[in-house]
């Protein structure tokens, strides 16, 4: 688990450490701080889920996250999670999925709901949020695969009493730059619109040039 002591405020300049009453040095993860500052965003889906199409497709992505080319923010990708409620009608690989192109990449779909991690206390639902969830999403082409979630298979869910989170914690380290489109993708079409996802990220000022 990553500890921040001395970090950064927006702007750059220096975080002064924490400490509780006694004047003793707290610490605490990366991501709490983000938190704090306002700058942690969620989605997830609401409602009944979604149909997934049959393999890397550009049409009715699950769930997308897009960084706007231009909007001076890198967002950070904590987390990357996907549930479906109903068996597949053949095993498929649940993938997350980018397009990167600052031009041509600029997906169309259903506002997701967001919501910022500093919940209440006069903030806004998604206040500061500059990257776009969406849902149902088409995409201008066909995405590439960076990684797989797991592996959907044709058991009957219902006997179960619990249904795995396919998921991967990726701890900040995969930075969505300007111009790019996260997607979830499957290798085989779902059987019925049974699919959740989740995103969970966060935001700050532009690391690098390429806008």
């Amino acid at each position: 688990m990553s500890v921040e002591i001395m970090g950064k405020l927006p702007g750059g300049s220096a975080a002064v450490p924490d400490l509780d009453y006694e004047a003793i040095l707290v610490t605490k993860d990366c991501l709490a701080r983000y938190a704090e500052q306002g700058r942690a965003y969620v989605t997830t889906h609401q409602g009944t889920g979604i149909i997934t199409q049959a393999g890397l497709s550009a049409t009715d992505a699950i769930l997308s996250l897009h960084n706007p080319a231009g909007s001076g923010v890198t967002g950070r990708l904590w987390y990357a999670g996907f549930q479906a409620k109903v068996a597949t009608t053949a095993a498929a690989v649940v993938w997350l999925a980018a397009n990167t192109n600052t031009i041509a990449a600029i997906p169309t779909g259903t506002a997701a709901t967001v919501r910022n991690l500093k919940l209440g206390g006069g903030m806004t639902n998604n206040q500061g949020q500059s990257l776009e969830a969406l849902t149902t999403v088409t995409l201008p082409v066909a995405p590439v695969a960076i990684c797989s979630l797991g592996v959907l298979l044709t058991g009957a869910i219902t006997v179960a009493t619990a249904v795995p989170m396919l998921e991967r914690w990726f701890h900040g380290c995969l930075l969505i730059q300007p111009g790019t489109t996260l997607s979830f993708q499957t290798s085989t079409a779902s059987a019925a619109a049974a699919s959740h996802a989740e995103f969970l990220w966060t935001e700050e000022p532009l690391i690098g040039s390429n806008a």
